[in-house]
């Protein structure tokens, strides 16, 4: 009973993390950040991703309570994620080419979880998983989409598939864990928690 009640706490917890945190990727190339501009909330991480050249990404003005960064971006730090904690701007360059290569986001508070349409268990065995989960979309109709996430709210899989069926994912590969799985259909969101063993 009290390992029922504490995934189903998890569960809530990470359904709600999960519907508001937001990853913003800003291409690093050519001498420019692409966006140069994110507006962003609090909770929502920024990915800087290398195309070409060596740069930085360094914080030149932030807000009170926030970290300041400054890490390289090039062929041996393909990325770098920071996540935003503080409402504010938060302004950035690349310390070799400034100021033409700079860039900002702006962050706003937190916003309510804005509620979801239809959220109900999603039938899934075996559970907990060790080499293959099966998921039971015989609810849902068309196309489906279907994501694992960890506790952090990190997506570690995305895949297709169609209604009415019996989707297969492998998790053989990955890690020991509680994950939330999710299938966003156009009729209905099902999700539920597994145990990946």
């Amino acid at each position: 009973m009290k390992k029922t009640l504490y995934l189903t706490m998890l569960f809530c917890v990470m359904l709600a993390a999960s519907a508001q945190a937001t990853t913003h990727t800003i291409t690093v190339a050519n001498y420019q950040f692409t966006p140069s501009s994110v507006t962003s909330q609090v909770g929502d991480t920024i990915l800087w991703t290398w195309i070409n050249g060596d740069h930085t990404t360094t914080s030149t003005t932030i807000p009170a309570g926030a970290a300041p960064w400054d890490q390289p971006i090039s062929s041996t730090y393909t990325s770098f994620s920071y996540e935003l904690t503080q409402p504010g701007t938060y302004s950035y360059h690349c310390t070799p080419h400034a100021p033409n290569m700079a860039g900002s986001i702006t962050v706003q508070a937190a916003t309510a979880v804005q509620e979801q349409t239809i959220v109900n268990t999603l039938p899934l065995y075996p559970n907990p998983a060790t080499s293959t989960l099966y998921l039971d979309l015989s609810a849902m109709s068309g196309a489906v989409s279907i994501t694992i996430t960890d506790a952090s709210g990190r997506m570690l899989r995305a895949m297709k598939a169609t209604g009415g069926r019996t989707a297969t994912i492998v998790t053989s590969g990955m890690p020991a864990g509680i994950y939330t799985v999710r299938a966003v259909g156009s009729d209905k969101q099902l999700s539920a928690i597994v145990s990946i063993r």
